[in-house]
């Protein structure tokens, strides 16, 4: 008897031909942001992450915005 073993597939489907992801031709659907939120938080950062130096008296330059459903 041979001692080497093939490994057991951990899939029994066959590989398609097609890529991963949305296919060509696909109509996608997102979903945009409201106007008007219902509720909004501001989360200020008052101190810097890197150094731990405080962040009081300096102005922001950007902001990130994001909407949670």
């Amino acid at each position: 008897m041979d001692s080497k073993r093939r490994p057991v597939p951990k899939a029994l489907r066959l590989r398609g031909n097609k890529k991963n992801g949305g296919q060509e031709g696909h109509v996608g659907r997102t979903l945009e942001p409201v106007e008007e939120p219902d509720h909004i938080e501001v989360h200020v950062a008052d101190r810097c992450t890197v150094c731990g130096a405080t962040l009081e008296d300096v102005e922001a330059d950007d902001y990130q915005k994001r909407q949670v459903f």
